[in-house]
């Protein structure tokens, strides 16, 4: 049987379609190649290793290694904070609010919970020149929880935190010292409390230091630390002061059991305790059925020196009053007062009292 030729039609007809098949193919592959590239280049996929290196507890790389000048907190403790609050829970990422095409930033989720957000920076381009993106740098700054803590000290002294000096940056005033505000009406150069605010992630470890290099505890209440240190005299000055204190107090305590000692003498003249002691009723028990009495107890507690010429510390006594021929036979009183001292002329004058 003869064969049937193909037509030169038929041929080139099947060589076109055969090229076209061929052309579509390829242009298929390279248009699906772009597709990918393009895709590849969005910036999220930026993000990814970000997200498998947290997922997979590997953090090491996504910390800051340098602090800010001032810090009172390493970056040792920021990573301690982040890694017990979100180590081990699913870690997601969304476009933040700050997302531009030239600055991409993504904020990081934990359990659906912003906890930091992620620059990227453009890493270099792929087959289709279009950029890739990966990680530049991370910032916790503004999702982490900060406590504000106040620390209250006399002006006089050194106040820090975390072992660095607190600047006038942190102080937020400087007030009158509330128990001195009648002793300033008879001297000068009183100390003023500077109150000053801090920042941290961490409750902080705070110390004030006098002019002796003598560290004091302090009072705290919540987020607040109160020192009511000062100046610090020599331990002569202190014993001499110390002793008067008790004297005066000892005296104030008789007066008040009416046993008269002249107590004015030991007050300012023309202050408001003067006058106060001088009208107040000291009659606290009949002088008649009054058999004597006795100290139990006293003791100077938080002696403090502002000045030359003013000290203030707590007094705390226990007084058996005893008597004879009446309901009891003894009462004892217990009392902590606080007294602040002023040298007038070379004197020595209780100003103010009050009771702790």
């Amino acid at each position: 049987m003869k064969k049937k030729k193909i037509s030169k039609f038929k041929m080139g007809i099947m060589i076109y379609a055969g090229v076209s098949v061929l052309l579509i193919a390829i242009f298929a592959v390279i248009f699906w190649n772009f597709i990918a590239d393009y895709e590849k280049s969005m910036p999220h996929h930026g993000v990814d290793k970000v997200l498998a290196d947290m997922n997979a507890s590997e953090w090491d790389k996504y910390f800051e290694t340098k602090t800010q000048d001032g810090a009172f907190e390493s970056t040792d403790k920021i990573k301690e904070y982040i890694l017990e609050k979100y180590d081990g829970k699913n870690i997601t990422s969304k476009k933040a609010k700050s997302y531009t095409a030239s600055k991409p930033v993504f904020e990081l989720l934990a359990d659906g919970k912003a906890f930091a957000s992620v620059t990227l920076k453009k890493t270099g381009k792929n087959r289709s020149n279009f950029s890739e993106w990966g990680y530049d740098s991370i910032s916790y700054e503004d999702y982490i929880k900060y406590e504000k803590y106040t620390i209250e000290a006399p002006s006089t002294t050194k106040v820090s935190v975390n072992g660095v000096e607190l600047s006038d940056e942190y102080k937020k005033e400087e007030k009158e010292i509330e128990r001195l505000s009648q002793a300033a009406l008879y001297t000068t150069g009183l100390p003023k409390m500077a109150v000053y605010e801090v920042e941290l992630i961490n409750e902080p470890d705070v110390t004030a230091v006098d002019s002796k290099g003598n560290t004091v505890e302090a009072v705290k209440d919540n987020n607040t630390y109160t020192y009511t240190i000062g100046f610090a005299p020599s331990d002569d000055v202190e014993a001499e002061h110390k002793e008067y204190a008790l004297k005066v107090s000892s005296v104030y305590v008789k007066n008040f059991i009416n046993v008269k000692e002249g107590i004015l003498k030991y007050i300012m003249p023309d202050s408001e305790l003067r006058e106060a002691v001088r009208l107040s009723d000291t009659y606290f028990y009949p002088v008649e059925y009054m058999a004597g009495y006795e100290f139990l107890k006293q003791e100077v507690k938080n002696f403090v020196y502002y000045s030359e010429d003013c000290f203030s510390c707590d007094v705390y006594y226990e007084v058996n009053v005893l008597f004879r021929g009446w309901s009891i036979s003894s009462k004892v009183e217990v009392s902590d007062i606080n007294y602040v001292f002023v040298r007038k002329d070379g004197t020595w004058y209780l100003t103010s009292l009050s009771y702790n």
